[in-house]
């Protein structure tokens, strides 16, 4: 409907928490909504008469976790995000194409081939009313191939031994 001349106008919530950018603003962005559903309410005031109009607006947002980064000293791992709720569905991707991801859809599943260094993984869920949450997780693979040499006859009581040089680490 028209907005009266003289007239201001004041935006409130039943949510007691939740916050507008401007309050009185014909068109200005809610925050801090909680989850589920909230009443919100519009309301012309002029020479004393109150008008107000309310909708409810449903908060569906959804929260996830990829779980925590790790540092690990092997090609493979089984990853480790929470649980999905009923309805919701997630995926995985990474960042890297060589990394096999044994089952996509699993919160928990093995991942093999990774390569030395960082491999970031993204979980993202989407609930039935289409809202998503994404979340990322870094494996860090340490691992290292050590060489000690083949296998070999000597011929006396001494032999010059050849590993892998440890570079900036010790060999013990």
């Amino acid at each position: 409907s028209m907005w009266p001349d003289g007239a201001s106008g004041r935006w409130s919530s039943t949510a007691p928490d939740v916050t507008f950018d401007n309050v009185s603003a014909v068109s200005t962005v809610v925050r801090r909504l909680p989850q589920g559903t909230s009443a919100i309410t519009w309301t012309i005031t002029k020479d004393g008469c109150a008008s107000p109009a309310s909708f409810n607006l449903v908060n569906n947002a959804i929260l996830t976790s990829a779980g925590i980064d790790r540092v690990i000293c092997q090609t493979s791992t089984n990853l480790n995000a929470l649980a999905l709720l009923s309805g919701q569905t997630g995926v995985w991707t990474v960042d890297n194409g060589s990394v096999i991801i044994a089952d996509l859809n699993s919160p928990t599943t093995l991942v093999t081939n990774l390569i030395t260094g960082n491999n970031t993984f993204t979980w993202t869920v989407t609930s039935p009313s289409g809202c998503t949450a994404v979340d990322n997780v870094v494996i860090s693979n340490n691992a290292f191939i050590v060489t000690a040499g083949m296998d070999n006859i000597s011929c006396g009581p001494s032999y010059t031994l050849s590993g892998t040089d440890p570079l900036t680490g010790t060999g013990i």
